[in-house]
């Protein structure tokens, strides 16, 4: 995850990027809950 680097938007310091799609991880983990 970290190779894309987690504050590259500046959005979420928790944010990773999938598929091209920013995904933030606590948004991420709710689902997969």
């Amino acid at each position: 995850l970290q190779r894309n680097g987690f504050q590259q938007f500046g959005r979420s310091t928790r944010s990773f990027e999938l598929g091209g799609v920013w995904h933030d991880c606590l948004h991420f983990e709710r689902h997969a809950a």
